[in-house]
């Protein structure tokens, strides 16, 4: 069903009697009003719900780039992944400096670094000591040496593998107070007071 309303609306203008006044006018207006039963069935029981149009705002077109536009964004990419190959370029010349070494193998690393040796091993058949409750990180694959002391097994989150140049089998690597020496048969590494560890695929040992 269809109800009328009154709404007032001011009407302003200029008159003689001053530089601006306002008289109101009333307007009668229909305004649609649908009246739906609040519980069907029920005569009397009903509220009203106005419904107003919604109109959704459209998207302005797609406009695609021009020819000269599409080139200068192919070009940028390229510059970007340049400048990011040179960064990387650049990060492995720095690691290349530090004094590490992997063997011909690529399965044992070693890094030295603020006085200590640390060496990792990749593959082996054997199976180091059971990771302690202190270390929540790798165990059981990597020694870590001091100048003077026994070598004692790394609790480790990173690795040592892969850093720096070669050391090919038959050669001597010497840093501070450590002196790490490659073979065929495997890695074996001492410091100055002669402790030191071998390293293998099949085997290990520390002395």
């Amino acid at each position: 069903m269809r109800r009328a309303a009154r709404r007032v609306y001011p009407i302003c203008g200029r008159h003689p009697g001053g530089p601006h006044s306002c008289d109101r006018k009333l307007e009668e207006e229909h305004v649609s009003i649908e009246i739906e039963p609040l519980m069907p069935g029920i005569p009397g029981a009903s509220r009203s719900r106005p419904r107003a149009a919604c109109q959704r705002p459209v998207p302005p077109p797609f406009v695609r780039p021009s020819l000269p536009q599409q080139a200068r964004m192919v070009a940028f990419s390229a510059l970007i992944a340049l400048l990011g190959l040179g960064l990387l370029a650049g990060s492995g010349s720095a690691l290349a400096t530090l004094p590490s070494f992997h063997t011909p193998s690529l399965n044992i690393g070693c890094n030295a670094y603020n006085g200590y040796l640390r060496c990792d091993i990749g593959q082996k058949s054997w199976r180091g000591p059971s990771r302690p409750a202190s270390c929540p990180l790798a165990y059981g694959d990597s020694f870590t040496m001091s100048g003077t002391g026994r070598p004692a097994w790394t609790c480790h989150g990173d690795t040592a593998l892969r850093l720096g140049p070669v050391l090919p089998y038959g050669a001597t690597w010497h840093s501070g107070p450590f002196t790490c020496t490659s073979r065929v048969n495997g890695l074996t590494c001492t410091n100055r007071r002669g402790h030191g560890f071998f390293l293998s695929r099949q085997s290990y040992r520390i002395f």
